[in-house]
């Protein structure tokens, strides 16, 4: 029974994650191309450092613009965007880069249910 509840937490959560991503994309209007590019960087970086701290921050973020060198990253959670601000910042415009973007002015901003609903109202 324990085992089926957690089965049912984690799918959950994929869920919601995956609610969430549509949600922001859709407000954000992010092209397809860049869901493939955001995808592949953290595919890749999950490959190369299983699950650490990095690539699960990154599987809760998203890529939702890159255009003439600049570049926004949205997050759900405060400490999560703070973190990609301040101790990441350098190492995401690397992976950017390493995926075939240059980025010279990287936002990473928190996303809410509120902005969704002020755009709505």
């Amino acid at each position: 029974k324990l085992a089926q509840e957690e089965k049912a937490a984690k799918k959950r959560k994929e869920d919601e994650l995956l609610n969430w991503s549509r949600a922001v994309r859709a407000q954000y209007k992010t092209p397809s191309d860049l869901v493939e590019v955001w995808n592949g960087l953290t595919d890749r970086v999950e490959t190369l450092e299983g699950q650490s701290f990095f690539s699960a921050y990154l599987k809760r973020s998203l890529l939702v613009s890159a255009a003439k060198g600049e570049a926004v990253i949205v997050s759900p959670d405060d400490n999560i965007a703070r973190l990609f601000r301040v101790k990441f910042r350098q190492r995401l415009e690397r992976e950017l880069s390493n995926s075939g973007l240059t980025v010279d002015n990287l936002q990473v901003v928190l996303w809410s249910d509120e902005l969704t609903e002020e755009t709505n109202g």
